[in-house]
């Protein structure tokens, strides 16, 4: 949805872009007018264009959604006031049982649920969290994951001991490193609609060992009656 408004904010029309993303206000009265896009559900604000009439710049840029100051004089016509998005970047994996803790998730091993999952920029912000479903599995950042440079960091789940974390592959590429030990994967770099898959973190169930110590009146290191 497209917006043009006159020198005081109101709304003077409004249209919506075609399937090549083209809009267009045709009969306009001359005068000085403003352009404001509503940023499409799903995706994230990227530049706005001021455009051109003919060899001077249209308008000015005043947010990514909306250009000011657009003065048509008589029969003038404005062209390439842009608005540009970005399709947002998303990271998934799993955290598992990793059983033979070799940090690759086997079909059989078991997903751990309810495990919460960090995403940290470049400036050490968490923006994101997730929690693991009933399969282990999250995904972090579908909906507003800027591009950049991020690390996935874990908190460990109670009753388990750190195991080996793996790095996936972005849109098909290696990416990050997994610190081992650390529960992080770090070094991740995602580029505008990209998708991050198979960021994994393994964990380890606590083994035991236990045996006794008696009095071995016969000494055959087995525990008879009345020892």
């Amino acid at each position: 949805v497209v917006e043009l408004l006159d020198e005081a904010g109101r709304l003077l029309h409004q249209t919506t872009t075609d399937t090549s993303g083209r809009y267009a206000f045709a009969d306009l009265v001359p005068g000085r007018s403003s352009v404001h896009e509503i940023t499409p559900p799903g995706l994230i604000d990227g530049q706005a264009g001021p455009g051109r009439i003919a060899d001077r710049p249209a308008g000015i840029v005043r947010d990514p959604n909306t250009v000011t100051d657009i003065l048509l004089q008589s029969g003038q016509r404005a062209v390439e006031v842009d608005f540009c998005e970005h399709a947002p970047a998303s990271l998934s994996g799993h955290v598992f049982h990793d059983a033979d803790n070799d940090g690759r998730r086997a079909p059989a091993e078991q997903g751990i649920a309810d495990v919460t999952i960090l995403l940290v920029d470049e400036s050490k912000q968490v923006v994101a969290t997730a929690q693991t479903n009933a399969d282990g599995f999250y995904r972090l950042g579908h909906e507003n994951l800027r591009a950049g440079t991020y690390t996935i960091r874990q908190v460990q789940p109670e009753d388990w001991w750190d195991g080996q974390d793996t790095a996936g592959r972005v849109d098909g590429q290696p990416s990050g490193q997994a610190q081992n030990p650390g529960d992080e994967i770090n070094q991740i770099r995602l580029g505008w609609g990209q998708t991050g898959v198979d960021y994994d973190l393994g964990e380890l169930l606590p083994a035991s060992i236990e045996g006794l110590v008696h009095v071995d009146l016969n000494n055959d290191a087995q525990q008879q009656v009345g020892e």
